[in-house]
């Protein structure tokens, strides 16, 4: 995961050397690409897959910007080092200073991948801070994050154990793409899990060079490819993935949990008129995953709570409109942003997703009045965490263990730029008094409020 996301921040990292010894035989569903039976060959020839920044054996000459040791504490942390550890539920990143000593006591053998994940995601975000946004990387600092407590705490999760053969059959996730493909890795590299999951994505074009940066299981040989058949086939394994091209509101699934992975308002409108049972849903906002999960209908928030539909104005429209009206306006943006014409010149052409981009956009929305139109940017990390802490609310669900005190519908949030604020964690997520989808006095809230009930009923063993 670390390496996927490192080589997937172009513009940010230039090159990755990785240093691992010789033959280590890899476990099955670790790395999603390659076929090498030797661990370091595999993750050599799975990064040259993907094939967006180059990755070459580590050279004892060489002195890399930032180094990054996993689950390996060094003899001494220096500036530019990072030490990532993850377990179970809980992953950390320690940044030049020496881990905590809790940190040192979880259990590195348990196989459950979510931890790990965040770990990696924790440490790329930093390596992205310092090039973007070092004001918000100063000083010495470790801080990781438990997905089953939705605190910093670290813990030996055994409640949240997930039992081999889980089946997952009744599931289905709309949207394969940045999000989508997190939540399918994190299932994929998950030991024990069976069952069939549909994977519903709408996006005609398929795989495109923009979404390399973010989506897990996407290499540059995919492109123009369909996106769900591209992802089942990266993630095969236990897990039978049934892929869909269209929409999913046009389909014939009938899921009792809907995973809503899409990206826009209008598409978590939809989607929601299907009212499964229960619903999650996985996003992100400037550099904040995000998951929510829905509640009992007529109390807990739905998918279209809290969510406006979008202005008809879309960003690309807005970027048609600045390169009309010429150089001039480029100048003034450029300079009201900070960067050079040429690089504002590249977003504009291919929009990243980074603050840079997020930034124009709100400029260009202030200039031209657009200011309904909502500013979306991701990155790679945001969207690996949302997708991850997503797959872990699934699991959540499917194993019918919820903590105590945790609400049946909820809201969980991270926000990278400041992992150490009371503002990460999870909050009761009532319904949207004024939402139209979930309105109690609908005829469809009857028929939802059935399903959700068989799904309680059988959940708690009843029927």
């Amino acid at each position: 995961m670390t390496l996927s996301l490192l080589c997937r921040a172009e513009g940010v990292v230039s090159r990755i050397q990785l240093n691992c010894p010789e033959g280590i035989a890899i476990l099955p569903n670790v790395v999603p690409f390659g076929h090498a039976t030797d661990l370091r060959t595999r993750l050599v020839d799975a990064i040259r897959e993907i094939d967006i920044v180059p990755i070459e054996l580590a050279d004892d000459n060489a002195v890399p910007d930032c180094e990054i040791f996993i689950n390996t504490i060094p003899e001494s942390m220096p500036r530019s080092s990072i030490m990532i550890i993850g377990a179970g539920w809980w992953g950390g990143a320690a940044f030049a200073t020496q881990p905590p000593a809790a940190w040192t006591q979880v259990d590195l053998h348990n196989p459950l991948p979510i931890g790990p994940y965040i770990a990696a995601t924790l440490a790329v975000a930093d390596v992205y801070l310092q090039i973007r946004d070092p004001r918000a990387v100063t000083g010495s600092r470790a801080y990781g994050w438990n997905a089953w407590t939705c605190t910093s705490e670290v813990g030996s999760d055994t409640s949240g154990t997930v039992p081999l053969g889980l089946d997952l059959s009744g599931i289905a996730l709309a949207g394969v793409g940045a999000v989508g493909t997190a939540w399918m890795a994190t299932l994929w590299a998950t030991s024990g899990l069976s069952g069939s999951i549909a994977i519903v994505d709408s996006d005609a074009k398929g795989v495109s060079s923009s979404n390399l940066n973010r989506g897990l299981l996407f290499r540059r040989r995919d492109i123009g490819l369909q996106k769900a058949e591209v992802a089942a086939t990266a993630a095969k394994g236990t897990i039978d993935w049934r892929p869909i091209n269209g929409r999913f509101e046009s389909s014939d699934i009938r899921p009792s949990l809907l995973v809503s992975a899409v990206d826009t308002n209008t598409a978590r409108d939809a989607i929601q008129s299907r009212y499964p049972a229960r619903t999650l849903s996985g996003s992100t906002r400037d550099l904040r995953a995000e998951t929510m999960v829905g509640g009992r209908p007529g109390d807990g928030a739905c998918l279209r709570c809290y969510n406006p539909l979008e202005a008809e104005v879309s960003d690309a429209q807005l970027r048609a409109r600045v390169e009309q009206e010429g150089a001039g306006v480029l100048d003034e943006l450029a300079r009201g942003l900070g960067i050079s014409n040429e690089e504002l010149a590249n977003r504009l052409e291919a929009p990243g997703c980074d603050a840079i981009s997020d930034r124009l956009l709100a400029q260009l929305r202030a200039e031209y009045g657009d200011d309904t139109v909502p500013a979306r940017f991701a990155v790679g990390f945001t969207s690996a965490m949302a997708g991850v802490l997503l797959a872990g609310e699934t699991l959540r669900l499917m194993i019918h263990d919820e903590p105590d005190g945790i609400p049946d519908s909820k809201r969980v949030t991270f926000q990278f730029r400041r992992p150490e604020s009371s503002i990460n964690g999870r909050r009761v997520y009532p319904r949207d008094a004024v939402c139209p989808k979930c309105d109690p006095a609908a005829p469809s809230h009857e028929i939802w409020a059935s399903r959700y009930d068989r799904w309680t009923s059988k959940a708690s063993g009843k029927s």
